[in-house]
């Protein structure tokens, strides 16, 4: 039996999201807008776009005791944070 195909961001992102801290969010972020403009050819307007929606999104839901806490980001982001987060666009 053939093994799937992994895009590129699959074999950099080994490491589940929810065993990520905190302190790893902002790597995880540029590794994502990496890979939007190196395999997904976003252009420059969208990405930046994607970079401002993601710094908003963390500015709601990261608590402000989370920037040096160890709680991984399954903790962090719940439920309920993200559709607090929807219901405040």
């Amino acid at each position: 039996m053939e093994e799937p195909v992994r895009e590129p961001m699959q074999e950099s992102m080994e490491e589940p999201m929810e065993a990520l801290g905190v302190e790893k969010i902002d790597i995880w972020k540029e590794k994502f807008l990496t890979y939007l403009a190196a395999v997904r050819h976003f252009s420059p307007h969208t990405l930046r776009n994607y970079r401002l929606d993601l710094e908003r999104f963390l500015t709601f839901t990261l608590p402000e005791s989370a920037s040096s806490s160890k709680d991984s980001l399954g903790a962090i982001f719940t439920v309920h944070r993200v559709r607090n987060y929807l219901a405040h666009l």
